[in-house]
């Protein structure tokens, strides 16, 4: 005590249980694509709804006594289990309303719900053998979680991860408390809440290794090179602009696979340093607006027939492209594709270019799809490490030997020659469509 002020190392304790729960939270939040205000809306929702929940079990275990004390979190206790199940529904709650996936954010949560159980108790060990008791089961089973089941068991299935960590938490609080008081001095407060726990985590497991995925994802194309090969007429545009401000020997064949697909301004303002990249890309593009454009471009092999079969099989279909809405939208036009693509997103409406994950948590969230189920379709490494970053289920695309070393290098989930092959890919239900299959 000092001037009055009483230090409770329990309530220390806690703070930093939940600071290291979070932070661990985030970097698995942040793994499976999750922007960063999730993770905090979600950890600061779970935290209140946590407490109330754990103070009302407990209350209610012990008959209500005391009640009035009910937001004077130094007195009585916290039952985990009321914590968990409060939680658990707010996050359900929050993840719908969001476009996630309940069970892979609950996959992030719960392991690290039981390190911070752990955590959290250490001042209490020092004062009884059952405390120290119950510290090391929660941890073993953190442990366990992350360094056993994480890294050796392949066949990961969504919720499994969380469901192991309930049945964890159910059963280790049944025999613990049978440790505890004895079977003898065992009531039902005591074994039904962490024998029901353990007994839903099973079924939880269960269903989730025989579940196959049968909703169908949100499939994004990029546009150049994938849907549309226009190739030639970005080939020409750009050489206007090197036969004007540069050379056109400089235009050579590693500069034309650079450019092609990316940001026009962006690739401008580094391939013509000292030239305002503003007016030169409204040259490049109305020059490129003036070309005979329909002997320049056209559609890649068998594209018209994916969206085809895409639309008649009800998936819905965005394209992310790094040219303007409004260009991209005049070529799907031109070669009427119009009823087969439900979103068209261009460079002005993301803030950060590919390889960044904008682009696809963009179109995600306005098509009111989640990333959690998406496939994403583009010819170009920057479109797979996009792809990646968003932690979206990546195909690539590759017509080429010298395209198809360039994708395998960014690491995609699948490579494709031919947009045919998509078709067999989307009939897949043993996975889910995410970077992690997770």
């Amino acid at each position: 005590m000092f001037d009055g002020i009483v230090i409770r190392w329990s309530g220390i304790a806690v703070l930093i249980a939940a600071f290291i729960a979070y932070l661990l939270f985030r970097q698995e939040m942040r793994r499976n694509g999750y922007v960063k205000a999730f993770s905090q809306d979600i950890f600061l929702g779970c935290v209140f709804f946590g407490l109330l929940g754990a103070r009302l079990a407990w209350y209610a275990e012990n008959g209500f006594v005391h009640f009035e004390r009910f937001l004077l979190f130094f007195y009585d206790g916290f039952e985990t289990l009321g914590g968990i199940l409060f939680a658990s529904i707010f996050l359900f709650i929050y993840t719908r309303k969001n476009y996630m996936s309940f069970l892979r954010t609950l996959d992030c949560a719960m392991p690290q719900v039981l390190l911070a159980m752990a955590i959290a108790r250490i001042p209490d060990a020092f004062t009884s053998w059952r405390i120290i008791l119950v510290v090391g089961v929660d941890m073993l089973g953190y442990l366990m979680l992350q360094f056993v089941y994480r890294r050796f068991f392949n066949d990961k299935h969504r919720g499994d991860a969380a469901a192991l960590a309930l049945l964890w938490i159910g059963a280790s609080r049944f025999f613990v408390n049978v440790a505890l008081y004895g079977r003898v001095n065992m009531t039902p407060m005591l074994s039904i809440p962490g024998l029901a726990t353990a007994l839903f985590a099973l079924v939880l497991y269960a269903f989730n290794r025989k579940r196959k995925m049968t909703t169908k994802p949100l499939v994004l194309f990029d546009f150049d090179g994938t849907l549309m090969d226009t190739q030639a007429m970005v080939n020409e545009s750009y050489r206007y602009l090197f036969d004007k401000y540069r050379t056109v020997d400089d235009f050579d064949d590693r500069t034309q696979i650079e450019v092609f697909g990316a940001n026009d301004r962006k690739e401008i303002a580094r391939l013509f340093k000292g030239e305002d990249p503003n007016e030169l890309t409204t040259e490049f593009r109305a020059f490129q607006a003036n070309l005979p454009a329909l002997g320049l471009v056209n559609t890649m092999p068998h594209a018209l027939e994916v969206l085809m079969w895409l639309k008649r099989n009800g998936y819905t279909v965005g394209v992310v492209t790094s040219r303007p809405t409004d260009n991209c939208r005049y070529w799907i036009s031109e070669f009427d594709l119009d009823d087969y693509i439900d979103m068209v997103m261009g460079a002005e409406v993301y803030k950060k270019a590919k390889p960044a994950p904008d682009a696809l948590r963009r179109i995600c969230a306005e098509l009111k799809r989640g990333h959690d189920n998406c496939v994403y379709i583009g010819d170009h490494a920057r479109d797979v490490r996009m792809a990646r970053r968003a932690c979206v289920y990546s195909i690539g695309y590759v017509t080429s030997e010298k395209g198809l070393k360039r994708i395998t290098r960014s690491r995609p989930n699948r490579v494709i020659r031919d947009l045919l092959e998509l078709e067999d890919i989307l009939k897949e239900t043993d996975h889910n469509w995410t970077y992690n299959l997770l």
